[in-house]
């Protein structure tokens, strides 16, 4: 009768055993979803992030363009209004 009783305490823990397995493998199966979904969005963001970190790029670029360009005009007129005293001073009146 012990053999019995150890014999179906054995069956149970196998059961037991069983499905503990089944549950874990759905656990399992559920985070390779969400693994997958997360890479899948992941993936999603960084695409995003480059194309406006792009568009962002090819803005600053225009922006410098514009800039150089002011910075020059900036120069060329300080360098006319030196020039133009120091002209008017060794020039003879009419």
């Amino acid at each position: 009768m012990a053999a019995e009783s150890v014999d179906v305490r054995l069956a149970r823990l196998e059961g037991s055993y069983a499905q503990v397995s089944e549950r874990l493998g759905a656990i399992e199966q559920r985070l390779v979803g969400l693994e997958t979904r997360l890479d899948q969005r992941f993936t999603s963001l960084e695409a995003k992030i480059e194309e406006r970190f792009a568009r962002s790029d090819a803005r600053m670029d225009r922006l410098d363009v514009r800039m150089e360009r002011q910075f020059f005009w900036l120069i060329g007129l300080i360098v006319i209004s030196l020039l133009v005293p120091i002209t008017l001073r060794f020039l003879p009146l009419p």
